[in-house]
């Protein structure tokens, strides 16, 4: 009779050890995905920054350019941005190649067309030619507010630019190459935000990969009523 008694107390203890154990299971599976669901769903400061960015009062933008290649060639120019339509007109001229070469691009997002002067590619050409296409890497017509798509972006810290208190974000973006099948390029971003507005005071974007390349962008002026008229080809 005792060793039932006994084993009465064993088969009891026994259910209680396992109820135990599945209640601990279950409560290391809920925390586990609330820590994951946090992970998901809590954006980091600086991605709350990024987000906020994107919906910014930003009509048009003034901006100026210095941009230098994996071979050493420097180009400093201008350029023009405008949201309604989404469109970006910039004008870049070397400073240290012979002959000087003058690059102007007009990239319109709504008919993904490039148009485009080039005095390396055609030195007699004097009309735009037209390429069809949303470039494919990290042309500086596309990096004004490529900060925008940053989804993993990171709050350096608060800083001084230009007199303005802004927001430093850092931040890496990949795109497949533009001259080089089978190549992925990096872009490291580094963005300059108003805190009082989000709207960008200086851009810093370097490039690896197929091809190597330094861009920086200075913001001078928003929201002014500029207009890009897209040109006539030939």
């Amino acid at each position: 009779m005792e060793q039932i008694h006994g084993f009465t107390r064993f088969m009891v203890q026994r259910r209680k050890l396992t109820v135990i154990l599945a209640t601990l299971v279950a409560l290391v599976a809920v925390m586990s995905s609330y820590a994951l669901w946090q992970k998901i769903s809590v954006p980091s400061p600086g991605e709350k920054i990024i987000i906020q960015s994107r919906t910014a009062h930003l009509l048009d933008a003034t901006f100026k350019i210095a941009y230098i290649n994996d071979e050493g060639d420097q180009y400093l120019g201008t350029g023009e941005l405008t949201t309604k339509p989404h469109r970006t007109e910039e004008i870049l001229q070397s400073v240290n190649t012979y002959p000087l070469i003058m690059q102007a691009d007009i990239l319109d997002y709504a008919t993904q067309a490039d148009y485009y002067k080039d005095t390396l590619i055609n030195p007699d050409q004097h009309g735009w030619g037209k390429l069809r296409g949303f470039p494919s890497g990290f042309e500086t017509t596309i990096l004004p507010l490529i900060y925008q798509r940053l989804s993993d972006a990171t709050l350096i810290g608060t800083e001084q630019v230009n007199g303005m208190t802004v927001w430093h974000i850092y931040g890496t973006l990949t795109a497949p190459d533009e001259f080089y099948t089978n190549t992925t390029d990096t872009a490291q971003i580094d963005v300059y935000l108003r805190q009082d507005s989000y709207l960008p005071v200086k851009l810093l974007v370097h490039v690896t990969g197929g091809v190597m390349e330094d861009d920086m962008f200075e913001f001078t002026a928003f929201n002014t009523g500029v207009s890009i008229k897209l040109p006539k080809v030939g």
